[in-house]
């Protein structure tokens, strides 16, 4: 039996952004490549009709799904949208920031190119300087205009436009898919955060590890690989059970799912669209089926110290008409907005390209949540062995 104890401090704070286009493809060089999928899977052509025999996510699922198989990672960067393209205006703390050296580069499958804020590298690799908030509130902050392509390009292939945004530690790679949040173009998205600690404890109390940084700590196959194939500088639970998922794909459909980690080299990703129906098939099974052996704490350990961020979240309409003269004098968007005829409303494409980013904290205090043992094993036996 265990008991909680939580202590409230106040210290300077950190946090890393990531941000990311929900439109993985740029379609002012990705047109091409597009066309040459569709022909391939005898699709028809998407500027003449509406696919109303593919769904959106079929689509979507096998263009993503065809640029993981088809391309390198640096083919695969040219197709997205780049950091240059996409930055209008930026600062933390009211200091501008520096598009060169303040945001690293991840390729992430569902999002194509994001970009991380203060994560403590410069893109070369090298350490950098970690940033920190001193005060807290919405004016000490970190504050971004996103320009998320112009609106022509943008609703082929996805339901929505905006950006996909995580806000997460240093010590963590975020798992975008599932721990991000969408933001809107046409809107200011103000974000206020607070940060938490848990630590429980490890063994005899719970089967938890942990020293979750090292190789070492753990036995499991997955678990290591995890260190020793991926990469990885912290274990989370959550990609090692993803693992366990890819190897039931991968028995299943002989080829990979490409939305998760590969540890097996050179096994094909599935993309045809054969192979995508048995991974969604595959993933039903491996879910719903009871019979089906799922990874347990011994293939795949809870982490027993672990970081979260309590959101809170509001909008308002962006950006006013004030607002909008300062970014068609400040920035290059004039350049990047398509007019088709003289009757276009410039304002209106801009609201719908376009994007704030306000990320806060909401006060400066950490909660940190210790386990602590309720009885001691010493205490135990005396209770035990008393009168």
């Amino acid at each position: 039996m265990q008991i909680a104890l939580i202590l409230i401090l106040v210290n300077w704070l950190i946090k890393q952004v990531t941000f990311c286009n929900l439109n993985f493809l740029d379609r002012r060089f990705a047109n091409k490549y597009i066309d040459q999928v569709f022909a391939k899977n005898n699709f028809p052509d998407f500027r003449n009709v509406t696919l109303l025999d593919r769904t959106p996510e079929e689509v979507s699922n096998l263009l993503k799904a065809s640029v993981v198989s088809d391309m390198t990672l640096d083919q695969r960067k040219q197709l997205s949208f780049s950091l240059d393209y996409m930055y209008l205006t930026c600062s933390f703390n009211d200091i501008p920031c520096n598009i060169n050296d303040d945001f690293v580069h991840t390729y992430d499958y569902n999002y194509g190119n994001c970009f991380t804020f203060n994560s403590g590298r410069f893109p070369n690799g090298s350490a950098a300087p970690i940033r920190k908030i001193s005060e807290a509130g919405s004016d000490r902050s970190f504050r971004m205009d996103i320009f998320l392509g112009d609106d022509k390009f943008q609703n082929d292939f996805i339901p929505n436009s905006g950006a996909r945004i995580v806000i997460h530690n240093q010590s963590n790679t975020p798992i975008i898919s599932s721990e991000g949040f969408d933001i809107s173009t046409g809107y200011q998205t103000n974000i206020g955060i607070k940060r938490s600690f848990l630590y429980k404890l490890d063994a005899p109390y719970s089967t938890c590890i942990k020293e979750s940084d090292s190789a070492d700590s753990h036995p499991s196959n997955y678990y290591k690989k995890m260190f020793t194939i991926l990469n990885m500088t912290n274990y989370r639970q959550e990609n090692c059970l993803k693992l366990c998922l890819q190897d039931y794909i991968k028995f299943v459909c002989k080829c990979i799912d490409g939305s998760l980690s590969n540890i097996y080299g050179s096994t094909k990703v599935c993309a045809s669209i054969d192979d995508l129906k048995c991974v969604t098939q595959s993933r039903k099974d491996y879910y719903q089926n009871e019979d089906q052996e799922k990874c347990g704490e011994e293939k795949c350990p809870l982490e027993c110290d672990s970081v979260s961020y309590q959101l809170s979240t509001s909008n308002s309409r962006y950006p006013s008409l004030y607002y909008l003269r300062y970014l068609k004098a400040r920035t290059t968007i004039n350049y990047r907005i398509t007019l088709d005829n003289v009757s276009d409303a410039q304002e209106n494409q801009v609201i719908k390209s376009t994007a704030l980013l306000n990320v806060f904290y909401d006060d400066l205090s950490t909660t940190y949540i210790n386990e602590v043992p309720a009885i001691t094993s010493d205490s135990l036996l005396g209770v035990i062995g008393g009168d």
